[in-house]
């Protein structure tokens, strides 16, 4: 971070990311090639290859159309609002309060929050999260005091509640993943997310740099909002073929 800087330290964060991704893709295959039938599980022996697993429309849309941009808004709540409350002149304090409020209301809401999002929305939950966080954010940019901030971090703190659990709930609902299986897919789930954490900080200081930033937060929101947008038509059949959320009634 020394000698890269605190900007670009996220990014070659990003890249080794990936290229661990890559190169444990490259290392089960071949290990997966030195292991003799005889001692392969029949379930494993079903098992679609890791590579196959990757370049499948529903996974691979996920991670870069939903997860990854779902994720990198957690930067605003634990990087930008220490910047926005040492820019405003608080103390340290301030900004624990303001990130606890967050997390907070994730943990109190969350039990709540998605059981009855899930029954409402059923598949679709996960893209009401999506949206409460681009809302919060827009919010923020459109108001740029403290109590814009505070209501973004409220409204994405009951986006955090139930977002993540529904997502993981579709991903793993997925045919691929089922027959890639679960346990394993969760690795890929969990790997990629990596990238998404470290892109977020990228991502913010960019934005925020920029002037004026309304316009910059608009121009991020609107990219996010197609790439939902995106998942949303690819992924219609997924929606109504067997992966669904929404519990059984009756």
């Amino acid at each position: 971070a020394v000698l890269l800087g605190q900007r670009t330290v996220f990014a070659v964060i990003a890249l080794i990311w990936l290229g661990l991704m890559l190169m444990g893709t490259l290392l089960v295959n071949e290990l997966q090639g030195l292991i003799s039938s005889d001692n392969i599980s029949e379930s494993t022996q079903e098992s679609i290859p890791i590579g196959k697993f990757l370049i499948n429309k529903p996974v691979m849309s996920f991670i870069v159309l939903i997860q990854n941009p779902y994720i990198i808004f957690n930067s605003f709540v634990f990087y930008y609002v220490a910047i926005f409350c040492e820019k405003m002149g608080y103390v340290e304090v301030i900004a624990s309060l303001m990130i606890m409020l967050y997390s907070e209301v994730a943990v109190v809401m969350g039990d709540f929050l998605t059981k009855n999002i899930s029954r409402l929305f059923g598949n679709y939950g996960m893209y009401v999260a999506y949206i409460t966080n681009i809302a919060a954010l827009m919010l923020f940019a459109f108001t740029q005091n403290t109590v814009g901030i505070v209501l973004a971090l409220l409204l994405m703190g009951t986006a955090a509640a139930y977002g993540k659990t529904l997502q993981q709930t579709w991903f793993l609902k997925l045919k691929p993943t089922r027959s890639f299986g679960e346990d394993k897919a969760m690795g890929i789930y969990n790997f990629s997310e990596n990238i998404g954490e470290s892109l977020g900080p990228v991502v913010f200081s960019g934005l925020m740099s920029c002037s004026p930033l309304f316009n910059a937060i608009s121009v991020f929101c609107g990219t996010v909002f197609a790439a939902g947008c995106g998942h949303f038509l690819l992924n219609r059949k997924e929606r109504a073929t067997g992966c669904t959320l929404r519990p059984k009634t009756g």
